[in-house]
């Protein structure tokens, strides 16, 4: 609410009040009244905690403001501002202070209600300088003394060092933040807030023990306990989740799933379809909850089942071919235990090859509290419904996805139940974008050489899931679609060699992310066949900055990348425009750092076998031709 509409609010609400008197007494009756009757009566409501029963006792006193004595001032104003700090009424209060101060300059009632007014209005620096103010008046000892005002308390002193502990907590100074909740403490033990405060901050910076120790002083020494119990069973109990997963004849894979997350989920909910090997025998040996549904070619009503037998907080999907990082499970407890955290995004690496390498990354949506009721929407690579609205919080957390690396029998099986469940879907409904685009994905993950009716197949696919989708005016998910498919569309005119086309989709991608890593790399490869040398070093070089920002910042959307971490390919191809150039220190230099992040890398061995030849360097370009022969044909050679 803004200061205009709090004072619109209560000018209302004290108009009110000043007509109530009137009718009541008359304005007769209202000049006879006794003034010091009226602040003995505001000052019980005020020193008995029923601030909201001051206005009424003393505001017949304003029409007689001129010609009170200046103590009754003093009085009059000290409680008013009182009341009217809590209906609201910022500005009448601030008005106030100002009065008051025109009778006592280092009043601490007038600093104590401008600390609290600005901290409302979140008016920080103000709010700070009112407080320190107040702390500088503040007596040293008030027993026997009397002092003219209401705040000159251990408990008003602990309030305006609680007051300051939210300060520094708002601008992020958290040290400072601490010892002054500590203050607070130390100056009225009986005050509950400090205590729910410094338990909150230590809670966020993963002191569990620090913050549980604080809230137990807390329920010792107050008697406002109610928040102070739920807090401490919220530490106490932390984010339960519940594994989710739906399987059929995954006794392979399935074990080293399983033992990756045995230790730190709660429950292990698995829906199994129909095996008939030993995989319900291995989920229930890891005490797995099973549950049975027939098989139809559904997967979301598969996973959303799943979720339905959970019982956690916390809701994490994860697949028999995947395996969690157990390092890892810190970061997620970290969000976790975070009231403010919904839904959590993970990378997941897909690892294929001999040498299992890791080729493509996916930023995925895998946790998501249980009480969201999400579900899931698509019969094959499903979609998860989030609220637009709904923040998203990206971590570092890693699953490995061993599905792409399996037996070329098992790799065709899958892909053949997958195409027939995605023909299936476009059949149905035509205009799915996400369908197209993931129809485009199967057909370039089988190749071209053994399925050489794929690439029309492709372009038509993954056209239509750019038509269908509008990367400016559409949803999170249109946009990184639309992405995915230019992308798709440029590798794939390039590997017909079709250089022009791969360079204007690629182009456009990149007009709507500059850092898109896969278009980056292609177009350094593009430029490099067509010997423009200057060009692809100048992409090449990009790719390596805009990877190392990503690392730095997380990549924010949910795109398939086919290049996360390919430092391999940009320095091999970095290392061969040197070539060209004939500066053969840098180009050695950028082949051993090729080497360095893929020692199998074959093609960077021969080359800088060769680069050596040029220099002269024999002994050691004998070295990377031995090693080149060592190395088993079938390795993976530089990609684009």
């Amino acid at each position: 609410m803004t200061r205009k509409q709090k004072k619109k609010k209560t000018s209302r609400k004290q108009s009110k009040h000043h007509q109530t008197i009137v009718a009541k007494h008359g304005k007769e009756r209202t000049k006879s009244v006794n003034i010091d009757s009226l602040l003995n009566r505001g000052e019980a409501f005020l020193l008995g905690g029923q601030e909201e029963k001051i206005l009424d006792a003393v505001n017949s006193i304003e029409e007689l403001y001129p010609s009170l004595e200046v103590e009754q001032r003093i009085r009059y104003n000290s409680l008013r501002v009182y009341g009217l700090v809590n209906c609201e009424d910022y500005l009448d209060a601030e008005q106030t202070v100002q009065r008051l101060m025109s009778d006592v300059s280092d009043s601490l009632d007038a600093f104590y209600i401008l600390a609290y007014v600005h901290l409302a209005m979140r008016e920080y620096d103000l709010a700070a300088e009112a407080a320190e103010k107040y702390l500088s008046l503040y007596p040293e000892k008030t027993v026997g003394e009397k002092v003219n005002c209401y705040a000159a308390t251990s408990a008003h002193l602990s309030q305006v060092y609680n007051f300051l502990g939210t300060i520094h907590q708002n601008k992020k100074e958290f040290s400072q933040a601490i010892k002054s909740y500590e203050r607070a403490i130390v100056s009225d033990k009986h005050n509950h807030l400090p205590y729910l405060n410094l338990a909150k901050i230590f809670d966020k910076e993963e002191k569990l023990e620090n913050a549980r120790e604080v809230v137990q002083s807390g329920i010792r020494n107050c008697t406002q306990v109610q928040e102070l119990r739920l807090l401490a069973e919220s530490l106490e109990r932390g984010a339960t989740v519940s594994a989710c997963m739906i399987v059929k004849n995954e006794e392979e894979l399935l074990p080293e799933c399983l033992e990756s997350i045995r230790d730190w989920v709660d429950e292990i909910i698995i829906v199994d379809t129909g095996s008939t090997d030993r995989t319900v025998e291995i989920a229930e040996s890891y005490g797995a909850k099973i549950f049975h549904q027939e098989w139809e070619g559904n997967f979301s009503k598969h996973r959303n089942y799943s979720m339905d037998m959970a019982t956690s907080d916390w809701i994490f999907i994860i697949d028999a071919d995947e395996r969690f990082n157990a390092e890892d499970v810190k970061i997620l407890r970290r969000w976790m235990n975070k009231r403010d955290c919904r839904v959590i995004s993970v990378n997941v690496f897909n690892y294929t090859g001999k040498f299992n390498e890791r080729v493509t990354s996916l930023a995925s949506t895998r946790l998501f509290r249980s009480d969201l009721k999400l579900r899931y929407e698509g019969i094959v690579h499903n979609q998860l419904v989030i609220d637009p609205s709904e923040p998203i919080v990206r971590t570092k957390a890693r699953i490995k996805h061993y599905g792409y690396g399996l037996s070329k029998e098992k790799m065709a099986a899958k892909a053949k139940r997958t195409t027939d469940l995605l023909e299936k879907q476009l059949k149905e409904n035509p205009n799915n974008a996400y369908a197209h685009f993931n129809y485009a994905q199967v057909l370039l993950g089988q190749g071209f050489v053994e399925h050489p009716t794929n690439p029309p197949r492709i372009i038509e696919a993954a056209n239509r899931a750019v038509e269908l989708t509008d990367p400016n005016k559409g949803s999170r998910s249109e946009r990184q679609i639309n992405l995915m498919a230019l992308g798709q569309l440029a590798l794939t005119h390039f590997i017909l060699a079709d250089n022009d086309t791969a360079e204007e989709y690629a182009l456009r991608s990149l007009e709507i992310k500059p850092d898109y890593l896969d278009s980056i790399m292609l177009l350094g490869n593009v430029y490099l066949r067509r010997n423009g040398f200057d060009k692809a070093e100048q992409y090449f070089n990009r790719y390596l900055e805009a990877q190392a920002q990503l690392a730095k910042t997380f990549e924010a959307d949910e795109i398939m990348l086919m290049h996360p971490e390919s430092f391999q390919h940009a320095y091999y191809g970095l290392g061969l425009v040197a070539e060209y150039h004939r500066d053969w220190d840098k180009a050695a230099e950028y082949l051993r750092k090729a080497l360095d992040h893929s020692p199998e890398l074959l093609d960077a061995n021969a080359r800088l076998g060769r680069v050596y030849l040029e220099q002269k360097r024999y002994d050691e370009a004998e070295v990377y031709f031995r090693k080149q022969l060592e190395i088993d044909s079938s390795a993976h050679r530089a990609a684009v």
